[in-house]
């Protein structure tokens, strides 16, 4: 690796893997800023779109029919309220790899999922991690967070 400018580690992960808790210790070890649902929130600043409203789309494809049906949509000859705009997913995935790409530029980082090993394939100082759990932690870490999310107040 070069070392003309910041370096990024970039962590794929399997769901109950740990990688946002890995992911967080290593920037806090190396002292580099860390990135996840900061991305959704720029995103979503871009894009003019709620947040909540993307977070129910982070890191998933539309299905066809989710696709097709949004398109049927707009072609009602019935008088319908202006629709939210709903960005693609293709301009979804073009916002989060110009964001992942500006971190990249601007500092040292552990950036989270959303495809950022696949964006910054190309990044000079660029180390791409996957983490994968074992069925039966993996398995136990899932429900753990689900009750502790349950026992946040307001939810």
């Amino acid at each position: 690796m070069k070392q003309t400018g910041p370096f990024v580690i970039t962590i794929s992960r399997q769901l109950g893997s740990g990688g946002a808790y890995i992911g967080q210790q290593l920037a806090k070890k190396l002292n580099i800023f860390y990135a996840d649902r900061e991305i959704i929130c720029h995103v979503a600043k871009k894009l003019s779109v709620l947040e909540e409203d993307l977070e129910s789309r982070d890191e998933k494809i539309r299905s066809f029919w989710q696709s097709f049906l949004q398109l049927c949509a707009f072609a009602s000859d019935a008088y319908l309220p202006p629709p939210m705009i709903v960005p693609t997913d293709r301009e979804l995935f073009k916002a989060e790899a110009e964001i992942i790409e500006h971190i990249s530029k601007e500092r040292s980082a552990v950036i989270i999922g959303r495809c950022g090993a696949h964006i910054l394939r190309e990044h000079p100082n660029h180390v791409s991690i996957f983490l994968h759990g074992i069925l039966p932690s993996a398995k136990t870490a899932l429900w753990s967070f689900i009750i502790f999310q349950k026992k946040l107040p307001g939810k």
